[in-house]
């Protein structure tokens, strides 16, 4: 990959003489190195200057040109809508793709999980206008973060950046 690389794997080891073992290579993605040095002023802003706050992200640099944010409402939420949530985001991604803008997407769950259950089931093509794709919990929809896992490498290559809002932790958005 020509950069440095993060890996996954699992390993079986044998406990007998003639055996060596068995190492597993599960996932393999690269470390996104940017050389970007932190804004010292925005990071002293303070909290009730910001819309959004997150301990847990992926990425890090400057977002510019962003004028919109495309939110699922926590009112309106039931995950019981997550594939219509889906099928949704995909027409609202295709006009900001013919305007050629970009948007903040937030919503509840995880977002790519093919488990509506867990999140909203999109594809990477709904939500590609995406520069920063935001996960949050609700009090009664906890769900664990996936990290970006569902589109790490769409997200480490197109440069969108990721972040986790637990609603109920001490106050992160």
């Amino acid at each position: 990959m020509q950069r440095p690389v993060e890996i996954e794997f699992a390993g079986m080891v044998e406990k007998t003489a003639d055996s060596k073992g068995r190492l597993y290579l599960l996932q393999i993605r690269p470390i996104v190195d940017r050389k970007e040095s932190v804004d010292e002023a925005v990071m002293a802003t303070p909290d009730d200057r910001l819309l959004l706050k997150s301990s847990t992200a992926l990425g890090h640099g400057t977002i510019e040109g962003v004028k919109t944010v495309v939110y699922v409402r926590p009112d309106k939420f039931s995950s019981s809508n997550n594939s219509l949530i889906a099928r949704e985001m995909e027409k609202i991604n295709r006009g900001f793709l013919e305007r050629d803008e970009r948007y903040i997407l937030i919503g509840p769950g995880r977002w790519g999980s093919s488990d509506t259950a867990l999140g909203i089931p999109v594809k990477w093509p709904a939500i590609s206008a995406a520069r920063l794709i935001v996960e949050s919990s609700l009090p009664s929809y906890r769900i664990e973060p996936s990290q970006g896992t569902h589109f790490f490498q769409n997200l480490t290559s197109f440069g969108v950046a990721y972040f986790t809002i637990d609603t109920a932790a001490s106050r992160n958005a």
